[in-house]
C-alpha cells in the first residue's frame, strides 16, 4: 500500500487539509477559529483548524450526529442526533468528555445551537417544534410550534433578540426569543429550507439592520431584510438543492453549498457570484467561514475541504489540464508535487505551490490506474491497463523504463521502503518483486490458490506479507523469495500490514476477526474479537501501540494492543 497523508491527499490549489471520516453532516468553527467541529456519521471529529491536526474524536449518540454548535466561550459543545432521538449532548471541548445529556426530547436534535449568552440551547427536531433549554438546568423553557413540519435549521440573530428557522416547509420564521412570538413568517422559496444563517451588523445594504440567508431546496439562496421580511435579492446559480448557507465575518461575502456538488461564493453588495468551488465528488452538506474570514470549510463526499481565501481571485490556480478524467492523484514525499493520471494515458506533474504543470508524463499505451511516487520522491510510477508498470524520472520527465512481464491486471504496486524494489500483486494470484533500477523481475511468488487481498513490505524491507482470499497469510524473505511462514488460523479473506517495529503482523479477516502475529516465529499473539462483519484494512499508530480495524459493519474499532482491548464503535 502506498503511504501517503490522507489529509492532504489530491486537494485543489489554496486548500489546507481535507478529512474522510464517515459521512459528514455539518461543520462548524470554534468563536476563536481554533477548532473545527465536524459533525459525521461516526461522531464528533475535532480538529486544529491552523494546521489539520486531529484533536478528538466525540462519541456517544447511537444516531449519526446531524447538528453540533460550540457555546459563545468556546469550552462547550452541543449535539444532536439524527433519527427520532431523544438526547441532545454537551461536552466539554478540552477534555473531549461528556458534561450532560439531556433526555426526553423525543423527535428533536436536527438543528442545535447556543444562545448568544450561553445560558440556552435552542433545537429544532422532527417534531416540528423547536425547544429552548436552560443550559444550566435542563429545563424546558418554551416550545414554538407553526412550521407544520420539521425544523431543520436555526440561527441567532447578533444580539440574541431575534431567531431564525428554516424547515421543510417552503417558509422561514422569524421569532422573538425573550417571549417566543412568531414576528414574521418570510415566504417566498418554492422547496424546502434547509439553512438559515443571520449576517452580522452593518452590512452596507441594511446599514441600521441584519439580512438573513436562506438556502433551499428549490436551488436558491434568498437575502431579506430582517427588520422588514422583504427580499433584497435572490441568488441562482446552483443546479440543485441548497443545503447550507454562511456569511463571511464581515458580511461582504456568502458561501452556499448545493447538492450539485459545488461551493459558491457570493458577493453580499452586488449578488455577483465570486468564485465556484467544484472540488467535491458528492452533494455538499455544510459550509462555513472561520471567523477571521480567511477560510472556508465545505464538507461533502465524506470529506472537508479548507480553502484559503486571502489571496486574490486571479491568483486561484486550477489544476485541469487533462483530458478527461483524473483517475488517481498522488503527492510526492515532500509535497512540493503532485501526480495525476487519467483517461489520455498520461501523468502530468504539478508545483503544489504554484499550480505550475511541470512534465506531461507519456510512455503508457493505455489508461492509467494508479500513480505514486517512490520513497524518496525522485521517481513516479504508473500502473497501466496494458500490463505494463511506467518509471518516469521526476525532475526530467523522462520515462526510465517500463516494467513488464508478469503483469497481469496489476491492482496493487508497493515500494520497499528503501525504494530498491517493488512488489505487485495481480488477479493471477501471484506476486512479482521487481529491481526498480533495472527493471528485472526478481521473483515470482506463488502459492495462493485464490485473489491475493493485500501485500506488505516490513520496515527494514527484508520481509513481504501477503494475505489471500484463500484464508492463508504468507511471510517471503525479499531477497530469495523463499516462503517463510504460511499463517492459517483464519477462515476467508485477509488484510495484513507490519508494525512500525516490524516484530507484529496484524490481519483483518472475513472471518470478523483480527489476528496479531510475531514476525520472528510465525506464532499467533493474540486474537481480538468485536468487529460483527468482515474486517477489510487494519493500521497501526506510528508508536506501534493502538491498532485500528475497519469492518463491514460500519464501525472502525481501535485497540490497545501492549494490554487490554479498548474500542471507540465509528457508526
Amino acid at each position: 500500500m502506498f503511504t501517503q497523508d490522507w489529509m492532504t491527499w489530491g486537494l485543489p490549489e489554496g486548500a489546507k487539509a481535507r478529512f474522510g471520516k464517515g459521512n459528514i453532516n455539518e461543520l462548524q468553527y470554534s468563536p476563536d477559529g481554533a477548532l473545527l467541529a465536524v459533525a459525521s456519521d461516526i461522531g464528533i471529529w475535532l480538529y486544529d483548524a491552523q494546521t489539520g491536526e486531529e484533536r478528538d474524536l466525540l462519541i456517544g449518540d447511537v444516531e449519526a450526529v446531524n447538528s453540533v454548535s460550540f457555546s459563545p466561550d468556546g469550552r462547550t459543545l452541543v449535539s444532536g442526533g439524527r433519527g427520532w432521538g431523544d438526547t441532545i449532548r454537551l461536552w466539554n471541548v478540552d477534555t473531549g468528555k461528556e458534561r450532560h445529556t439531556f433526555t426526553g426530547l423525543t423527535g428533536s436534535g436536527h438543528s442545535v445551537s447556543f444562545s448568544p449568552d450561553g445560558e440556552m440551547l435552542v433545537i429544532g427536531g422532527w417534531d416540528e417544534t423547536i425547544r429552548l433549554l436552560d443550559v444550566a438546568t435542563g429545563e424546558e423553557l418554551q416550545t414554538l410550534t407553526g412550521h407544520g413540519s420539521s425544523v431543520t435549521s436555526v440561527s441567532f440573530s447578533s444580539d440574541g433578540r431575534m431567531l431564525a428557522s428554516g424547515s421543510w416547509g417552503d417558509t422561514v420564521r422569524l421569532w422573538d426569543f425573550a417571549t417566543g412570538e412568531e414576528l414574521r413568517t418570510l415566504a417566498g422559496h418554492t422547496g424546502s429550507v434547509r439553512s438559515v444563517s443571520f449576517s452580522p451588523n452593518g452590512v452596507m445594504l441594511v446599514p441600521d439592520g441584519e439580512m438573513l440567508a436562506s438556502g433551499s431546496a428549490d436551488k436558491t439562496v434568498c437575502l431579506r431584510d430582517v427588520a422588514i421580511g422583504g427580499e433584497l435579492q435572490t441568488l441562482t446559480g446552483h443546479t440543485s438543492w441548497v443545503n447550507s448557507v454562511s456569511f463571511s465575518s464581515d458580511g461582504k461575502m456568502l458561501a452556499s453549498g448545493s447538492e450539485d456538488k459545488t461551493v459558491r461564493l457570493w458577493d453580499v453588495a452586488k449578488g455577483g457570484e465570486l468564485l465556484v468551488f467544484a472540488e467535491h465528488t458528492g452533494p455538499v452538506h455544510s459550509v462555513s467561514f472561520s471567523p477571521d474570514g480567511q477560510t472556508l470549510a465545505s464538507a461533502g463526499d465524506k470529506t472537508v475541504n479548507l480553502q484559503h481565501l486571502t489571496f486574490s481571485v486571479s491568483s486561484r490556480q486550477t489544476l485541469t489540464s487533462h483530458i478527461g478524467d483524473i483517475k488517481s492523484v498522488s503527492f510526492s514525499p515532500d509535497s512540493k508535487t503532485l501526480a495525476g493520471a487519467g483517461d489520455d494515458k498520461a501523468i502530468r506533474l504539478w508545483d503544489t505551490r504554484t499550480g505550475e504543470e511541470r512534465h506531461i508524463l507519456t510512455g503508457s499505451t493505455s489508461l492509467i490506474r494508479t500513480v505514486s511516487f517512490s520513497p524518496d520522491g525522485k521517481t513516479v510510477l504508473g500502473a497501466s491497463l496494458d500490463d505494463a508498470v511506467h518509471l518516469w524520472d521526476v525532475e526530467t520527465g523522462v520515462e526510465q523504463q517500463a516494467i513488464t512481464g508478469s503483469m497481469w491486471w496489476v491492482d496493487n504496486l508497493l515500494f520497499s521502503p528503501d525504494g530498491r524494489f517493488l512488489a505487485s500483486k495481480g488477479e493471477d494470484n501471484t506476486i512479482c518483486l521487481w529491481d526498480v533500477e533495472t527493471g528485472e523481475e526478481l521473483h515470482t511468488l506463488t502459492g495462493h490458490t485464490y485473489e491475493i487481498h493485500s501485500i506488505s513490505f516490513s520496515p527494514d524491507g527484508e520481509t513481504l506479507a501477503s494475505g489471500s482470499d484463500d484464508a492463508t497469510i504468507h511471510l517471503w524473505d525479499v531477497e530469495t523469495g523463499k516462503e517463510r511462514y504460511i499463517l492459517t488460523e483464519h477462515t476467508d479473506g485477509l488484510s495484513v500490514l507490519f508494525s512500525p517495529d516490524g516484530k507484529i503482523l496484524a490481519s483483518g479477516g472475513w472471518d470478523y476477526t483480527i489476528r496479531l502475529w510475531d514476525v520472528e516465529t510465525g506464532e499467533e499473539l493474540q486474537t481480538l474479537i468485536g468487529h460483527t462483519n468482515w474486517v477489510h484494512s487494519v493500521a497501526f499508530s506510528p508508536d506501534g501501540e493502538t491498532l485500528a480495524s475497519a469492518s463491514a459493519d460500519g464501525t472502525v474499532l481501535l485497540w490497545d494492543i501492549t494490554s487490554e482491548l479498548f474500542d471507540f464503535a465509528m457508526i
